[in-house]
C-alpha cells in the first residue's frame, strides 16, 4: 500500500484530498494543528504538528519515515507575517528536503500554491509565499531529479479561506470564471490527485493551473 503524507488534512482542500487518497486505496497520513473531526478511516493517520515550528521538521519527518508522495497543501492568509513565512514557504521546502531522501525513484511532491502567484493579492505576504512555491517547486526539480514535483495553483476554492477575501476582490475573480463560482475542495482534491498519480518525468517542475481560467 501506497503512503500520501498530506500538510493541512483537517479541512477543506486538504481533508478532500485526504479523502480522496483512502478512496483509491492509500495510506494517508494527515497533518494538522488541530484535528476537530477526523476522517474516520482505518488507512487514515492523524499527526498533530505545527508546521510553523520550522526546525522540528527533520525530525518529525525521521519519525514518519519513508512516504511516496508528499502534498504541501498547509496554507495560511491575513496572519502574522513571519507564521505565514513558516507555514506557506519555509515548511514546504523543510519537508521536501526532509522526504526527498526517503522517497524512491518518481516519488511525488505536490505543492499548492495560488492565482495570487500571478495576480498579486491584499494580503502581500501571502501572494509573496505563493508566487515563491511556484519558484521553489523548479527548483525541487533540479535538487531532486529522481523524483518528481509539480506544482498547482487554483482559484478561488469554496474553503473557510474565502471567506478572508475581500468581497469587491471575489466578485472580480469570480466573474473572470467560465464557471462562475469558485471551485469545490473536491475538485481540487481531483487534480492534486490526479498530479500526485500521473505526472510524469516530462512535467518535472511544471505548474498546473485550475479553477482560474480568464473569460
Amino acid at each position: 500500500m501506497k503512503t500520501a503524507f498530506i500538510t493541512g488534512a483537517s479541512r477543506g482542500i486538504g481533508r478532500e484530498t485526504a479523502k480522496k487518497f483512502l478512496a483509491e486505496g492509500w495510506k494517508v497520513i494527515g497533518v494538522a494543528r488541530h484535528f476537530e473531526n477526523k476522517i474516520d478511516h482505518p488507512n487514515f493517520i492523524a499527526e498533530i504538528f505545527d508546521l510553523s515550528q520550522v526546525s522540528d521538521i527533520p525530525a518529525f519527518a525521521q519519525k514518519i519515515g519513508a512516504i511516496d508522495v508528499l502534498i504541501n497543501n498547509a496554507g495560511v492568509m491575513n496572519a502574522e507575517r513571519e507564521f505565514e513565512l513558516a507555514v506557506n514557504l519555509i515548511a514546504p521546502v523543510e519537508l521536501t528536503k526532509a522526504f526527498a531522501l526517503r522517497m524512491s525513484a518518481g516519488g511525488r511532491i505536490v505543492s499548492v500554491a495560488s492565482v495570487a502567484a500571478d495576480t498579486g493579492h491584499p494580503d502581500i505576504w501571502y501572494g509573496a509565499t505563493k508566487a515563491a512555491l511556484v519558484n521553489v517547486t523548479q527548483s525541487f526539480a533540479l535538487l531532486f531529479p529522481k523524483l518528481i514535483s509539480v506544482c498547482l495553483t487554483p482559484g478561488p476554492v469554496q474553503t473557510d479561506m474565502l471567506h478572508q477575501i475581500p468581497a469587491e476582490r471575489l466578485k472580480m475573480l469570480c466573474d473572470r470564471l467560465p464557471k462562475g463560482r469558485p471551485d469545490l475542495p473536491e475538485e481540487v482534491a481531483e487534480s492534486l490527485f490526479f498530479l500526485a498519480t500521473e505526472a510524469t518525468a516530462a512535467q518535472n517542475g511544471e505548474r498546473f493551473a485550475v479553477g482560474c481560467e480568464q473569460k
